[in-house]
């Protein structure tokens, strides 16, 4: 019989290796010139978890649920994968895979790692919009053609400074702050944490949606006799908070402030743009083969567009087929159908990413869909009341 302390030890340095390979690769791979940090972390990290799997017992700590589903996720992979033309959106089902991992070895301490990881962000950041400089600037390929992802790139354009942190760019960082504050939608500090590095990465879609959950958070918590006993140093710190969060709007200049604005503004060029890729992409869909239809035709579109459709449902169908828009959205339907009766709350989180799903290809990064595969297992297994 294998100690448990020993079988704790192997669960904690594979989430160790996981988290290595998200959050801490693009960071590595640039100052260390280390190509493939990430891809061998995360090798080991599966080799790893097989290791314990097969001599620590995991089996029966995998909810029949999320197995039946991951499973699910593991099948359409094999079946719709010859008929993609790129492997670039493999994430869209080995991100669900990963996240029922997480969830076989030591789901707490992966949370309390991400945790970690957002107080070092929101330190990196801040320093970063101090300084006006990056810690460290990531190359990728487009097109074959290597792209050096710089804060003239970001925001040059428009004369602004995106800080980004320990991500290659703003918008990766405004889906880690966003998944993160769903996940940890309990913890104040975490969401204020998530909303600064949001207002100094210029990310609109994190600002609007850290917003809302705070300001409905705060909007519940609130009746008249918990108003007269709110101790003094929650004022204080509630205070500060708003002090700080204002100090930050006044030192952002008119610019930055324009870019965030212009989220409502329908005429805007950015999102005149996205309704363009939403009706090319409808119109692409539709003209797919039967079996690109069901299973997708993934890197087509992108091929032909050079870019994203802008919409995650839309991109689903393109790239996944309706099997995999249907993978994606029933667990939505399901979850939100039982929040109902649970919380208004929830119906809001669960808004909130039904929202940034249309808006955006959210579940396309590797962090921004293991965040999100990890909040609707813990939403499933809270609702079923067996969340150890």
């Amino acid at each position: 019989m294998i100690p448990k302390i020993r079988t704790a030890l192997f669960d904690k340095l594979t989430l160790l290796l996981l988290v290595g390979s998200i959050y801490l690769s693009p960071l590595i791979e640039a100052r260390f010139n280390l190509s493939y940090f990430r891809e061998v972390t995360f090798a080991c990290f599966w080799l790893m978890w097989l290791f314990t799997f097969i001599f620590f017992n995991k089996k029966q700590l995998i909810d029949i649920g999320i197995l039946v589903y991951t499973a699910l996720a593991s099948g359409l992979l094999v079946i719709s994968a010859p008929f993609w033309l790129s492997y670039a959106t493999v994430n869209s089902y080995l991100g669900v895979i990963t996240a029922c991992l997480v969830f076989t070895l030591d789901f707490n301490f992966f949370c309390k790692l991400l945790k970690v990881i957002v107080h070092i962000n929101t330190l990196i950041i801040t320093s970063e919009y101090v300084f006006q400089e990056y810690l460290f600037v990531s190359i990728i390929e487009v097109e074959g053609e290597a792209v050096e992802l710089s804060k003239k790139l970001f925001g040059g354009a428009i004369g602004i400074f995106r800080a980004k942190g320990l991500f290659e760019g703003p918008l990766t960082l405004g889906q880690f702050c966003i998944g993160t504050s769903l996940l940890f939608y309990k913890d104040t500090r975490i969401l204020v944490f998530n909303l600064l590095a949001c207002i100094l990465a210029n990310s609109r879609l994190g600002i609007l949606c850290i917003s809302s959950i705070l300001i409905v958070k705060w909007v519940f918590s609130l009746n008249i006799e918990s108003i007269w006993k709110i101790s003094t140093q929650k004022i204080f710190y509630l205070a500060i908070g708003l002090i700080s969060l204002i100090v930050v709007f006044i030192k952002l200049d008119f610019q930055s402030v324009h870019r965030i604005l212009s989220m409502f503004n329908s005429e805007h060029s950015t999102n005149s743009a996205r309704f363009h890729f939403w009706t090319l992409g409808l119109k692409e869909y539709l003209s797919y083969e039967p079996i690109n239809l069901l299973l997708g035709k993934a890197g087509y579109f992108r091929s032909m567009a050079k870019n994203s459709s802008e919409n995650s449902f839309l991109f689903l169908l393109l790239e996944n087929g309706l099997l995999g828009f249907l993978y994606y959205v029933f667990p939505l339907l399901f979850l939100s159908v039982i929040a109902s009766f649970k919380h208004v709350f929830f119906l809001l989180l669960f808004g909130i990413l039904t929202f940034c799903l249309f808006i955006q290809t959210y579940y396309l990064g590797a962090s921004a869909n293991l965040l999100l595969w990890l909040f609707l297992f813990k939403t499933y297994v809270e609702f079923r009341g067996k969340l150890r």
